[in-house]
């Protein structure tokens, strides 16, 4: 997607990207030693009772394909980052939570030319607002 630009009602402009989410494995932000270690235990734990019975075998497959899945859906949804110079400078950052990426883009759009930056338009997130 290429850079939108839009013009709030305070005359502002300001500059819209999606941004590719970055990778991590733990939802706070990289990845913390007890989450690898939990990690590491359930999927040894899984594979220990896979041996037991199908059943389980099975079911952990489910379950390991459900989780990559989240992941995988999680890194394509992009982030939309709106920022203007001011005064007073502010960035907005939105995620989103389908795919559709022209139209989350337009949506966007249309929240800060209608002047409330705050709004979660329907398909996105409010991630962070901040002041500069």
């Amino acid at each position: 997607m290429d850079t939108i630009t839009a013009t709030s009602p305070d005359g502002r402009n300001w500059k819209i990207d999606a941004l590719k989410e970055p990778y991590k494995v733990a939802s706070g932000g990289g990845t913390s030693w007890a989450v690898l270690v939990a990690t590491v235990i359930v999927f040894g734990v899984m594979i220990v009772l896979s041996f037991v019975s199908w059943y389980f075998a099975i079911g952990a497959a489910v379950i390991l394909l459900l989780w990559l899945g989240e992941r995988i859906s999680n890194h394509l949804r992009p982030r939309f980052r709106a920022r203007t110079e001011g005064p007073p400078a502010e960035e907005v950052t939105w995620k989103a939570t389908s795919f559709s990426r022209r139209e989350l883009g337009q949506r966007v759009e249309h929240v800060i030319a209608g002047g409330n930056v705050e709004v979660e338009p329907r398909g996105l997130r409010l991630l962070s607002h901040q002041h500069h």
